[in-house]
């Protein structure tokens, strides 16, 4: 009860503040904490639990993939974001993985992704340009924006920059 008051709580904040979120719901594959993997029923009925209990905020954005490689179940995504859209329907989803990537390439034509997220590592693998580039020529039409380029790092500034500019 105290964990879901506090995330009650930042995205009151965060809403007063107009200020959106970034939720990744969770991490797929369920390694790390989660010793135990989401079933198709788990996965629907935390989708809704996160519909329900997030219905009444305008400034979410949720975030799948969680920095792992695009081979994730398309179907267990599938699953917790109807669950989402099911209660929250005004809530954008996208899909943010490893390495350099978009989403375009893993689930553009799935409905419930409403927009492409790339990224990419500016100072080793400059691929913000083609991946946007990628992404402009996909149809249905969805935007595309670079969720993460390279950590500011000391010096590292200018590398985030070129990535911002090059997207």
């Amino acid at each position: 009860k105290e964990y879901w008051d506090h995330v009650d709580w930042v995205m009151q904040q965060a809403e007063e503040r107009s200020l959106r979120l970034a939720v990744v719901p969770c991490r797929f594959p369920h390694g790390g904490a989660w010793t135990q993997p989401l079933t198709g029923a788990v996965e629907t009925s935390f989708g809704e639990y996160l519909g329900i209990r997030t219905a009444n905020y305008n400034n979410i954005i949720w975030l799948f993939g969680g920095d792992y490689p695009q081979d994730q179940d398309i179907h267990a995504l599938r699953l917790m974001a109807e669950g989402i859209r099911y209660y929250a329907p005004h809530h954008l989803i996208s899909y943010y993985a490893d390495d350099a990537s978009s989403s375009g390439t893993f689930g553009h034509n799935e409905r419930w992704l409403a927009f492409n997220s790339i990224r990419t590592d500016g100072n080793r693998n400059p691929a913000e340009y083609a991946l946007v580039q990628q992404d402009w020529h996909r149809a249905p039409a969805k935007p595309t924006w670079l969720a993460e380029s390279h950590y500011e790092q000391p010096g590292g500034r200018f590398i985030v920059r070129q990535a911002a500019w090059r997207a």
